[in-house]
């Protein structure tokens, strides 16, 4: 048995095989001389395993786990538990990162530091439809801690208080499983920051490396918004914003509201009323919410004139759409009131036609029983055999 890696590089992988040998083969050209690279296989059904099994053999850094499909939570947490090196770092398989000595500066940056559990660098983003690459995050109300100051070390997690990137991250292993709330949460989407959010807050303070790590990869795919989709969305933030409420994390607190009026709102303003459960996650998400940790911009957003009621977007637009509904309802009240008259109406006039048709068969009844239309019958009769009489002879 071989040493201990320093690093584990793990993939959660599920139907990747079109970028899973690429991805592999790039990460095995890191100028890190021990690492593990630990590929968990969500249970793909195409030949994503074949693949990652026949590159295992022919390098004995490569690991496979198989495991039944629980998505990529499970299949996360499930790296933590079957990690084998010192550091464990997260990489997904169609990101890179940013040079073949990425793994190497930010092992050299943490081993700097016996005291600590976790180092980070700055992150980049790729625009795969046209190529760009952006570094620069600094004036991104909403991406700015991608980029990490220079001319830092040590950076306390309660100066820090950003939530996104965790792939930038390397954590000791052994730091990770000695806290069971340290593990990715099943949501469909939004699992990352959460759990950046609680390793960090945890871990205290990590290493700050300047220089760019990771590429992230964007606009190579469309993301299919489903419900589950979007409640992970609505959990991930109401994890945040528990959690930056407990430690009164004000910057992070207004960055999570920020992301739900910002940067999701739009998700879920059409499906309140189709979707009971987003409704009442988005309830519990706004009693977290906690006033005075927010900025002057946000707190005028959610609160308006009124100051102890903070209203976020899907609550805002649920009273709208009761407001619409209500309005909606009193037009088709108005409508069948309306008809309701004309048909009141008709019968009206039916009513009157009826009487007067009664009324002129009752004449009809007493002329046909008055004595003079008896006798007018008498004296026609005879006529009218006579007639008929003739009619018969011809």
């Amino acid at each position: 048995m071989g040493p201990t890696p320093k690093v584990t590089v793990a993939l959660a992988v599920y139907n990747q095989q079109a970028c899973i040998q690429n991805s592999i083969q790039k990460i095995a050209q890191q100028t890190i001389e021990n690492m593990e690279i630990l590929c968990v296989d969500d249970g793909s059904t195409d030949d994503s395993l074949d693949i990652m099994e026949d590159l295992a053999r022919k390098d004995h850094r490569i690991r496979i786990v198989a495991a039944t499909h629980a998505g990529v939570s499970a299949a996360r947490n499930r790296a933590i538990d079957e990690a084998g090196g010192e550091w464990l770092i997260f990489h997904d398989p169609d990101d890179a990162f940013a040079n073949n000595d990425s793994l190497a500066t930010l092992l050299s940056a943490a081993e700097a530091h016996d005291d600590i559990q976790a180092v980070g660098g700055s992150f980049a983003i790729r625009d795969e439809s046209s190529g760009a690459i952006k570094t620069d995050f600094s004036d991104d109300p909403l991406l700015w801690g991608y980029t990490l100051p220079p001319d830092t070390d040590v950076v306390e997690y309660s100066d820090y208080q950003f939530d996104y990137g965790f792939h930038r991250f390397m954590f000791r292993t052994e730091f990770l499983r000695s806290h069971d709330e340290l593990r990715f949460p099943a949501y469909t989407r939004y699992q990352d920051p959460p759990f950046l959010v609680a390793a960090l807050t945890t871990a205290g303070r990590f290493v700050a490396v300047h220089d760019v790590v990771y590429l992230y990869s964007l606009g190579h795919q469309a993301i299919n918004w489903t419900d589950a989709k979007k409640l992970g969305v609505l959990n991930g933030i109401a994890d945040e914003l528990r959690a930056s409420g407990q430690h009164r994390f004000a910057k992070l607190h207004d960055l999570a509201v920020r992301r739900l009026e910002k940067e999701y709102a739009g998700l879920y303003w059409w499906m309140l009323d189709e979707n009971p459960d987003i409704l009442a996650v988005a309830a519990q998400l706004n009693s977290f919410i906690q006033i005075d940790l927010l900025s002057e911009e946000m707190r005028q957003l959610l609160t308006g004139n009124d100051a102890h009621a903070p209203l976020t977007f899907p609550l805002r637009q649920q009273i709208a759409n009761s407001a619409k509904w209500h309005e909606d309802v009193t037009n088709l009240q108005g409508a069948v009131l309306a008809e309701r008259r004309d048909k009141e109406r008709a019968f009206s006039q039916l009513d009157d036609a009826n009487r007067r048709a009664d009324d002129a068969n009752r004449r009809l009844n007493n002329i046909v029983r008055s004595r003079s239309f008896r006798i007018g019958r008498l004296l026609t009769a005879l006529p009218r055999f006579l007639q008929n009489h003739i009619r018969q002879e011809r």
